[in-house]
């Protein structure tokens, strides 16, 4: 993203409101964009964020092998906010003292302000969702608020980093998506300038630049992302892009027929149907042994695709590695493989984003 934009990240631990914190952010007209909780920092840095705000997540910050992101965020003197589970990993992290609870907390629960802080003004009814609870804040951090059973506030306002046990994000937190604002607007900075048409106008743009005057090649399933994806494609180069939906014989009767008229007709896409609904069927009369490489699998939608001269070439990968096709487990095995030509790198552009597996 250019610099000039004001963007909130947030790293996802997993929790089933992640888009939801991302949703109520642009909701503002801030900028949002969810990152895995792994992220680097130099990566991180690039984005060059307002702020970060560690979502919440279903594991305990002591299992084995739970999510963690980097230690040295804290120290990147950006704002940050932890909810729920991101605020047991930033107390765990930092020095304090997190134990698991009798039993989860899940449902509304009344809170207690105790404490003088900025983002918690108005803020009495609240949705919880946690196993683990914090015993004793980190060093230098002040309880803001409490709830019978657990710890619901704290903050360091000389480094900016909040937490919060609660989610705002949902509609059973009356008055939550004040917690975001106080967040983004007077701990951050930002402005609210951001609206989902400058976002459409500014990946428009930047996909031109990165084109160029070059061809793409973008595989659609006929789901959100990839069509949106498409589209905004479309829209930056026109018929220079040609999308690829395939007929992989998993869809819903006439679906693959439906579906394409919808790109064509009703979104005007460049988009080349075909069909190999034999494919599928041909895996699960032979369920066993499928260890299987591009070219015996897909040569003639390989060829298909190959015609296409001068866009990225698009290989379909099918590996199957438990065996039969039956279960959604071994569908989401297939991926897609983008191959770079000699003077056109659009890796990290993916047309938005290339679906994963052939039935999307």
């Amino acid at each position: 993203m250019s610099s000039a934009l004001e963007t909130i990240l947030v790293l996802d631990f997993g929790s089933q409101y992640t888009q939801l914190i991302a949703r109520r952010i642009r909701e503002a007209n801030v900028y949002s964009e969810v990152v895995p909780f792994n992220t680097s920092v130099e990566s991180i840095l690039q984005h060059k964020p307002r702020g970060i705000v560690l979502s919440g997540g279903p594991d305990s910050v002591y299992e084995a092998g739970a999510p963690a992101c980097d230690p040295k965020i804290y120290d990147l003197g950006i704002p940050i906010l932890g909810v729920c589970y991101g605020m047991q990993l930033l107390a765990k992290d930092l020095g304090g003292k997190v134990v698991p609870g009798a039993e989860r907390e899940y449902g509304p629960r009344d809170i207690q302000v105790v404490g003088k802080s900025c983002l918690l003004d108005g803020i009495k009814r609240v949705w919880m969702s946690h196993g683990d609870r914090i015993l004793e804040p980190p060093p230098h951090f002040q309880v803001t608020a409490r709830s019978e059973t657990a710890l619901a506030a704290m903050e360091n306002t000389e480094r900016r980093i909040f937490a919060i046990q609660f989610h705002p994000e949902v509609t059973h937190t009356p008055n939550g998506t004040a917690v975001y604002r106080r967040f983004i607007f007077d701990v951050c900075g930002c402005h609210g300038s951001w609206t989902m048409g400058s976002f459409i106008e500014r990946s428009i743009s930047r996909i031109k630049e990165q084109v160029g005057n070059g061809r793409a090649i973008c595989a659609i399933s006929g789901g959100v992302d990839s069509t949106v994806a498409a589209t905004l494609v479309s829209k930056a180069i026109g018929d220079r892009l040609t999308g690829v939906f395939v007929d992989n014989g998993l869809l819903r009767k006439n679906e693959f027929e439906k579906v394409l008229s919808i790109l064509r007709n009703n979104l005007h896409l460049n988009v080349r149907g075909i069909e190999q609904h034999g494919l599928a069927f041909d895996l699960v009369s032979e369920p066993v042994a499928l260890d299987l490489d591009v070219e015996p699998v897909a040569e003639d939608l390989l060829q298909d695709l190959q015609a296409l001269e001068g866009h990225l070439f698009l290989s379909l990968a099918q590996r199957l590695v438990d065996g039969a096709l039956g279960s959604a487990r071994q569908r989401d095995q297939t991926r897609a493989v983008i191959l770079k030509p000699r003077d056109l790198d659009v890796r990290r552009l993916v047309l938005g984003r290339i679906e994963e597996g052939l039935g999307g």
